[in-house]
């Protein structure tokens, strides 16, 4: 099956959306929509944004109609996955058996709310949770700060994202993205990626 994306807008501290903000939005109705119009052909994951004060009855009803993930773009759209704003939202995904397939690394064609936001490090919160996380892309575009050490130094996103690959801790509930790796801006990951003894790979329709 394909993979249909949602595409929550933008939203403000409060969860209010940002509609001047949101360079595009995909409606969960319509992927949905589409997927159970060709289900041999179609699946699809829903985008709710962790800020909408409907967030948590919305992932339930997503479950509900077959759901297979959520898909976030954190910078844009305005999310802060290290965020305690979160918790909640990622309690529900475990107890959904959900996973969350999460942008990381720099967005080069989506207009955000800052390239930190992507910082693959911000995803420790709710693999901590015990949520199951796809890292998009491998985060293999940009650089970071090293928030593990006090932001010190930066260093690439892609170091951030191995850093993660490489703890024993996650084997069970990370895995990385290798959707657009062979673009040539990003190319030079791939070397890696084959070499790493252990890493979790899902080839998810983004």
């Amino acid at each position: 099956h394909v993979l249909l994306f949602g595409f929550d807008w933008a939203r403000d501290a409060a969860g209010s959306r940002l509609t001047s903000h949101s360079t595009f939005y995909v409606p969960d109705d319509y992927a949905a929509g589409l997927a159970a119009s060709h289900p041999g052909y179609f699946q699809w994951v829903a985008s709710i944004h962790p800020y909408d004060p409907q967030a948590l009855e919305r992932l339930e009803a997503a479950a509900e109609r077959g759901a297979r993930g959520i898909k976030w773009l954190p910078s844009a759209q305005n999310i802060d996955p290290g965020d305690a704003r979160c918790d909640r939202f990622f309690a529900k995904l475990v107890a959904l058996r959900m996973p969350l397939i999460a942008h990381a690394g720099d967005e080069r064609a989506v207009h955000g709310f800052g390239e930190h936001l992507g910082n693959p490090l911000r995803l420790r919160r709710p693999l901590d949770a015990g949520v199951r996380v796809v890292i998009a892309h491998c985060a293999s575009l940009g650089s970071g700060e090293d928030i593990d050490n006090g932001g010190t130094r930066t260093l690439t996103n892609f170091e951030l994202f191995t850093r993660l690959m490489d703890e024993p801790r996650y084997r069970a509930n990370l895995a990385g993205d290798v959707s657009a790796i062979t673009q040539f801006n990003r190319m030079e990951v791939v070397a890696t990626l084959l070499t790493m003894p252990v890493c979790g790979v899902s080839q998810a329709a983004t």
